[in-house]
């Protein structure tokens, strides 16, 4: 079953292909936003491709054209946020679209582009040099590349948003642990097959914990603690039997004669909506989810904005993605 949700991207601002950040709010005396809002609003509905590079086949024939297209439908501007909506498919693909009910005759979809409709905002600063852009997700997909290249196209190159991997990620995790609860705690010891790789869990311990509980402020910092190791690399792989040990002294009380190896949190978000969180988990996908359905347009864009305006000041302060209380 698909999921609806959003991610989170830092972003900062380029001119042309020169590699120095500028600010958001001073661009010879203009916000960005009070640029790129009219250049989106002039070319509302019109198709902009993203061809990809030329390809050949096995017999040495050029294959069809194949790439991406992107529709940029609505703009709304709302302080210094834009707020926007878009269609966005991939065209070249070999495909037929077939009604299920066997009313409709089916129709050829080789040169033609399946779209899905998806919302996105920019978050900016009043000044500043990082701003954070949102984008939709639907089941896995998040088209947050070809946002940016459908930004960079229509605004013919004179300005781009820069990606930086990862960062506003990590900033997710840690707000996800602070707002949220831990719900439980699993250690894990394994058995070891010849090679002295890890096959099935020998000892499983599962501690739950109550949302009132002493514990919870506990656990939170500690794995807070974690993830600010993981963002400044100052861990290893040998850490996670120590953390998997602390953890399970903290929710027991005391220490119990067992060397654990691994260990999950399952945290509960403020959505009701939970998620097992490994140390050893390379986080660099992380989803905001809304649901199994597409939520109203208000609901989108008012928990986009509030998430997005907690997490920015940290970021434009430099003071990391985990800030303290």
């Amino acid at each position: 079953m698909s999921r609806y949700g959003y991610r989170l991207f830092t972003v900062r601002l380029r001119a042309g292909s020169r590699h120095a950040d500028l600010d958001f709010g001073n661009l010879n005396e203009s916000h960005f936003l009070e640029i790129l809002k009219p250049d989106l609003t002039s070319r509302l509905n019109e198709n902009v491709k993203l061809p990809d590079p030329p390809k050949v086949t096995e017999d040495g024939s050029q294959a069809p054209p194949s790439g991406n297209v992107i529709r940029y439908t609505q703009v709304d501007g709302e302080s210094h946020n834009l707020k926007f909506k878009f269609l966005y498919g991939t065209y070249g693909e070999d495909g037929t679209l077939i009604d299920p009910d066997g009313v409709s005759g089916d129709q050829d979809i080789t040169n033609l582009a399946v779209a899905n409709p998806y919302r996105s905002v920019l978050v900016t600063p009043a000044s500043g040099f990082v701003a954070l852009l949102a984008v939709e997700v639907r089941g896995r997909a998040c088209p947050y590349r070809r946002v940016i290249k459908g930004i960079d196209v229509i605004g013919d190159g004179r300005y781009r948003l820069k990606v930086e991997e990862g960062i506003a990620d990590q900033a997710a995790v840690a707000d996800f642990i602070r707002n949220g609860i831990v719900r439980e705690l699993e250690v894990v010891r394994y058995s070891r097959a010849s090679d002295d790789d890890p096959v099935v869990d020998d000892i499983t311990l599962k501690v739950g914990i109550s949302g009132g509980s002493s514990l919870q402020e506990s656990l939170q910092e500690r794995a807070l603690d974690w993830w600010r190791r993981r963002r400044n690399r100052d861990s290893d792989a040998s850490d996670l039997g120590r953390l998997a040990n602390e953890l399970a002294e903290i929710a027991i009380g005391r220490s119990i004669g067992v060397e654990f190896e691994d260990s999950v949190l399952r945290v509960e978000g403020a959505n009701q909506r939970s998620k097992s969180l490994r140390p050893a988990q390379d986080i660099t996908e992380w989803i905001y989810d809304l649901g199994a359905v597409p939520v109203s347009d208000d609901k989108f864009y008012r928990q986009v904005i509030d998430t997005a305006e907690a997490l920015l000041p940290n970021l434009l302060l430099g003071s990391g993605v985990v800030p303290h209380e």
